[in-house]
């Protein structure tokens, strides 16, 4: 049983830290977007100045991602020792 919920965790916690991933690469895809279609543009966006913040904002989205997939393996690796123990 806990070899299913440490599976699950793994797989909750890795979609949660792809979720972050893509939330942190948006603000550069957007960046690159206004780029290309003003190349010549003389002033920064408003995508540009804040660039930080926003691809910060998804570490904070990957986070508790990271804890889950921590804990899931830890409980995989655990059942993985009692198993091998018995035999």
């Amino acid at each position: 049983m806990r070899s299913v919920v440490g599976i699950l965790l793994v797989l909750i916690g890795g979609a949660v830290i792809l979720a972050g991933l893509g939330v942190g690469l948006w603000p550069i895809i957007e960046t690159y977007r206004a780029n290309l279609a003003d190349a010549l543009g003389d002033s920064a966006t408003a995508a540009e100045t804040d660039l930080q913040a926003r691809m910060l904002r998804g570490v904070w989205v990957a986070l508790p991602g990271v804890v889950l997939m921590i804990v899931g393996k830890m409980m995989l690796k655990a059942a993985l020792v009692r198993r091998l123990r018995g035999k």
